[in-house]
């Protein structure tokens, strides 16, 4: 069994960043100890990662082989969890570290969704939790 490297990152709201014995990386295996639904169980694989967000998937339960469930990480806000497109939507097509890539670059910013509509691309408030202790694969 791993040690958690990463100390219980405070109260939601606080500033309080959340400090790594050494930056994650593409390709690290994480587990997330910051609720209390299944994500104790899932390794997570780092997909795409910035000074501020981290892209991460794992292979979604319950769904066909190469059905993949995702979150990103906000070190400013201290939050985790999908983007702010409904249906959980971003679309990673089939190579996940081009898809990463593609959502670090639109967080922040928006895309469009239909005909003159956009919607800006941020970490979901609504479906977000505080982010917690992370486990780091050895």
């Amino acid at each position: 069994m791993s040690t958690p490297i990463v100390a219980d990152a405070g109260e939601p709201g606080h500033r309080i960043l959340v400090t790594l014995e050494r930056p994650l990386a593409l390709g690290d295996k994480i587990r997330f100890h910051d609720t209390g639904t299944a994500d104790k169980r899932w390794w997570w694989e780092v997909q795409g990662v910035s000074d501020r967000f981290v892209i991460a998937t794992h292979q979604a339960g319950f769904a066909p082989k190469g059905e993949y469930a995702y979150t990103i990480i906000d070190w400013r806000d201290n939050v985790r969890g999908p983007c702010t497109l409904l249906g959980n939507g971003w679309d990673f097509g089939p190579d996940l570290r081009d898809g990463a890539q593609r959502l670090l670059e639109s967080l922040g910013g928006s895309v469009a969704v239909g005909r003159d509509i956009s919607i800006k691309v941020e970490v979901s408030r609504r479906r977000s939790c505080p982010l917690g202790t992370i486990e780091l694969h050895p």
